[in-house]
């Protein structure tokens, strides 16, 4: 008789843990960030429109979230064509490391998620891929 190991587990509903409440689907952009902001390892996000205009969203200091906001559209559209001339998949995501700080960029539809990490930390990357997928789903 084989031995079988166990079961893998069921995959939670995208972005369950970030957005959890009983019989609600929707959320405003700054419920989103307050949701995220709570998160390990994260001291600001953005959610920013495709022609760089800010949402909402919060920058930790000395960043400046309005200026973040009008460069990530152009920084993923350039880090995104060089992708595409070496020939990798189309871009979805962008990780910046500056100094001890992470930024985490995704494309989500129509707008743009930023992250920042708090300096020598990790971010949830599983956890806010689910929540970017779940955005594009919404915003697409």
């Amino acid at each position: 008789r084989e031995r079988q190991g166990p079961a893998p587990p069921t995959p939670a509903p995208i972005a369950a843990p970030v957005l959890a409440a009983p019989a609600r689907d929707e959320w405003s952009p700054q419920e989103i960030i307050k949701k995220i902001e709570a998160l390990p390892g994260v001291a600001g996000s953005l959610i920013v429109t495709s022609d760089g205009l800010m949402v909402t969203g919060n920058a930790p200091p000395p960043l400046k979230a309005e200026t973040m906001a009008a460069f990530l559209p152009q920084l993923f559209g350039r880090v995104g064509q060089y992708a595409g001339e070496i020939q990798l998949q189309p871009l979805s995501a962008l990780t910046l490391m500056a100094g001890e700080t992470r930024c985490a960029i995704f494309k989500t539809g129509k707008l743009y998620l930023a992250v920042v990490g708090r300096p020598g930390q990790t971010l949830p990357d599983a956890l806010l891929q689910c929540l970017a997928e779940e955005l594009a789903k919404r915003n697409p």
